[in-house]
């Protein structure tokens, strides 16, 4: 499959994603599992409660933005045996009276989240699910009241608004899985 057919599958899998089952966060990582075979099963039910902008509040970061983050954080991010470094660093820099710097390790998932990030920022104008929603549906919606959500929903919510933001985050983190990989 060349480049563009893989980024359309990108997109047409988190798009139907979010249509068939809600939940913009773990719709994210469901589709990038699968395309980039990801093993998201420890980080996918907490993904739940970053859905529509965390908390169904509409207020924090939009979660397909969330689950394109938490699935970069997978593949790049610091594990657990990172942190020892930094302890020993530290207990060797108190040990000689030395203020030399901690060592930095390089953290790609800060780099490459924050490309994820200026792309939202582009298309957007923000990143909370408040700003996207402002954008695409001319409001914003409280998801806990039942009438509010409703007409979400009639504005296309699940249609084609917040389905084509996940289509566009899992085809933005798959471009920037690519990049990576031809580096």
């Amino acid at each position: 499959m060349n480049r563009d057919d893989f980024l359309e599958k990108a997109y047409r899998l988190g798009f139907e994603y979010e249509k068939r089952f809600g939940g913009c966060s773990q719709c994210t990582l469901l589709a990038l599992e699968e395309l980039l075979n990801l093993d998201t099963s420890g980080v996918f039910a907490a993904a739940h409660a970053l859905c529509a902008g965390a908390g169904l509040s509409g207020k924090g970061s939009c979660g397909a933005l969330s689950g394109g983050i938490l699935a970069i954080g997978l593949k790049y991010g610091r594990e657990k045996s990172d942190l020892s470094i930094i302890e020993v660093a530290r207990h060797q820099m108190s040990r000689s009276g030395s203020s030399s710097h901690i060592p930095r390790i390089e953290l790609k998932s800060f780099e490459l989240s924050k490309k994820l990030i200026d792309r939202f920022m582009d298309e957007y104008g923000g990143v909370t699910c408040e700003n996207i929603q402002k954008k695409l549906m001319g409001r914003s919606y409280d998801s806990w009241d039942p009438e509010d959500y409703r007409m979400f929903e009639e504005a296309g919510g699940h249609v084609d608004k917040c389905t084509s933001v996940v289509g566009n985050a899992v085809r933005w983190v798959a471009e920037i899985f690519l990049e990576e990989a031809e580096k």
